[in-house]
């Protein structure tokens, strides 16, 4: 407080924030982080701090300001380039607006800390799109490899038996959703229709009878 402004006294009020910061104390490091003047700092040091002024407001839900503070650095190069993107992405995946998504998480998956996550955000994105082609062309060659390391596989293993579905490729889409079938207790409806369905039409009238009653 006596020294400010100057060089020394945003350099304590990054500390102190940092502090708090790593503490999980957010709004108190937020409340810091808000008093330096971001235009002294350089481009890195910038970027860290958008960056964790984002994050807090991302963890208390308030999405639009954490979209803000992530708009400020998302090009700036360093280490929290590939998390401001991965945040940003999740930012635009929930509010739809899928398109933006991409762009970030393609960013982001160049990061050995986010690239067994965002397969399937971006399988969710193609799906959800009706990009059955290249929902197909991207996911089929990941669960292909069993060495990849991947969040969420099940989902995806459904999601790629649905893009096939929906392709009337049924051949391809029978083992897939028979293997989401066996790892999933409690199946929705459509699901199980889709199953019923697919054995139907490749003439497994015993196990399509069984899932239709189900």
């Amino acid at each position: 407080r006596r020294y400010q402004p100057d060089p020394v006294a945003n350099e304590a009020l990054l500390e102190i924030a940092n502090y708090y910061f790593n503490d999980g104390k957010l709004d108190k490091a937020g409340e810091y982080y808000r008093r330096v003047p971001a235009e002294l700092l350089s481009p890195e040091q910038r970027g860290e701090l958008n960056f964790r002024l984002g994050y807090s407001a991302f963890v208390n839900k308030q999405f639009n300001e954490a979209k803000r503070y992530f708009q400020f650095s998302k090009s700036t190069q360093g280490e929290f380039y590939y998390p401001t993107n991965y945040y940003l992405g999740i930012i635009y995946f929930f509010e739809g607006r899928y398109d933006q998504a991409v762009g970030q998480f393609k960013i982001a998956e160049k990061s050995k800390t986010y690239d067994d996550y965002i397969p399937y955000y971006l399988t969710q994105i193609f799906f959800a799109q009706r990009r059955y082609d290249e929902l197909i062309a991207y996911t089929a060659p990941l669960l292909g490899d069993r060495r990849a390391r991947l969040k969420n596989r099940k989902e995806m293993t459904q999601l790629l038996g649905q893009a096939y579905f929906e392709k009337n490729d049924f051949a391809r889409a029978r083992p897939l959703l028979e293997e989401y079938a066996r790892n999933n207790r409690k199946m929705q409806e459509e699901e199980l229709y889709q199953l019923g369905f697919t054995q139907y039409k490749l003439d497994d009238f015993t196990n399509a009878g069984k899932t239709f009653r189900e």
